[in-house]
């Protein structure tokens, strides 16, 4: 912190502090007494505040401002603080009138670099909840729209399946013909079974899904696993 006194026409009078966060005075503090203001302190904010503080009369002035020196910037606060004294027309018992101006300067770099950075910081962490939020919502979205989906594929399967199990359930059916219906009828349980999974998705998201240890046949399982390389080959 740095105190100082003017006059009127903005010569140094008094001064506490150390000068070294000034850009062309560094002899101490008796070297600053007598330099004008504009010649010691490299701010035209506060050379233009004194100035309004002395010529306006005005109670006080506060105000922060920013200063480059030597290609690094230091940021300040002020405090104006008009003093009053008899003129020198006047006598000790005469009218008060303003007769200089005293400045406490406070060298506030480091709390506005922190400021800035936890601005930095906090922008930072609500983009990231922002990027975060936009994810689960286009998650949740996508969730949905499989969800309807597979609803809307339920229906025809289901519809298939009811047809086959009728035709396999009809004693006139030749045998072959029983064969290649099996097909059609396993392969609508095995496309419900994966509209199923479909449907799962929403429950891995949520956390809620539990799986389950069931006995299988091996047989099965190639049987299906031959009826859906036929699929593919028929694809291919």
């Amino acid at each position: 912190m740095t105190i100082m006194s003017l006059s009127l026409d903005g010569v140094i009078t008094h001064f506490e502090g150390s000068p070294r966060d000034l850009s062309n005075v560094g002899g101490g503090n008796r070297s600053m007494i007598g330099l004008r203001l504009d010649e010691a302190w490299p701010d035209v904010s506060l050379i233009e505040a004194a100035r309004r503080t002395a010529g306006q009369h005005l109670d006080g002035l506060a105000l922060s401002s920013e200063v480059t020196q030597h290609g690094v910037r230091q940021f300040y606060r002020y405090q104006l603080t008009p003093i009053h004294g008899a003129s020198d027309q006047g006598t000790a018992h005469g009218p008060l009138t303003t007769i200089g101006v005293s400045i406490v300067a406070s060298n506030i770099t480091d709390i506005t670099n922190a400021e800035q950075q936890l601005r930095k910081a906090n922008a930072a962490r609500a983009e990231s909840a922002a990027r975060e939020a936009a994810m689960q919502e286009a998650a949740r979205l996508k969730t949905e729209y499989f969800t309807h989906i597979s609803h809307e594929i339920r229906t025809p399967v289901a519809g298939i399946i009811t047809i086959a199990e009728l035709l396999l359930a009809d004693p006139q059916l030749q045998l072959e013909h029983k064969l290649l219906v099996s097909q059609a009828l396993r392969s609508g349980e095995i496309l419900l079974e994966l509209v199923g999974m479909v449907l799962d998705l929403r429950k891995i998201e949520s956390g809620g899904l539990e799986l389950e240890h069931t006995a299988f046949r091996t047989a099965d399982l190639i049987q299906d696993a031959q009826l859906l390389s036929v699929l593919v080959k028929k694809k291919v």
